[in-house]
């Protein structure tokens, strides 16, 4: 019963987390320069790779993430300690490694290999130990948008590239969020997605089929 409620809800925190990290990702991925020149020409012309890597970084990071708090709630709080130990000496490795021939790139490679490391780790031990994968069928649906809105915006790439930084920022932000939402919608959400959103969202109403 408890088990199979907290099976549910880990799947479906992943996909959320997929669902929301996705529009975000492809911005970071596809336009880092104009993100960066938020802060400045420096940061756009110096951090465009860094942004990107840190970017993917992350957002493995964010996905399987949520199976270090599983961990801990579930009675292996000494096995979470043990790889924030593990976690922690590879990341001093990892930097001592690439930071002094590849700089900030370095740092970022570093961060990159460590989240896929480690949300392995995680992911090995929590369906070893617990029998639950975070991974569902219905994650189809917001790949499948990614991919359109990606493919969308890599269409745009070159007109965009020719506006002012920040305009072209601004025209990609409405891109990405609308053709995504678009095409989320178009797919259908799932049964516990439209709950969720009737919740929070009660405004939004409900509406059959």
């Amino acid at each position: 019963g408890n088990k199979a409620e907290m099976a549910r809800l880990y799947k479906l925190v992943t996909r959320w987390s997929v669902i929301l990290l996705i529009p975000p990702l492809l911005i970071f991925m596809v336009l880092p320069q104009q993100v960066l020149s938020l802060f400045g020409a420096h940061f756009a012309d110096s951090g465009a790779v860094a942004l990107q890597l840190l970017s993917a970084a992350y957002f493995v990071q964010c996905v399987f993430g949520i199976a270090s708090t599983l961990l801990a709630m579930s009675g292996y709080a000494k096995l979470s300690l043990v790889n924030a130990v593990v976690a922690l000496s590879l990341q001093a490795s990892l930097n001592w490694f690439f930071i002094p021939t590849m700089g900030l790139q370095g740092a970022a490679v570093a961060s990159l290999v460590l989240f896929l490391l480690l949300s392995a780790l995680r992911w090995l031990e929590v369906r070893l130990l617990m029998q639950m994968n975070p991974l569902s069928s219905q994650l189809w649906k917001p790949l499948v948008a990614g991919a359109v809105t990606f493919l969308l915006l890599m269409l745009m790439r070159s007109w965009l590239l020719t506006l002012p930084s920040l305009l072209a920022l601004g025209v990609g932000i409405v891109v990405v969020f609308s053709s995504y939402a678009v095409v989320i919608l178009l797919l259908k959400l799932e049964v516990d997605e439209r709950e969720i959103i009737f919740k929070y969202l009660p405004f939004v109403g409900r509406r059959d089929g």
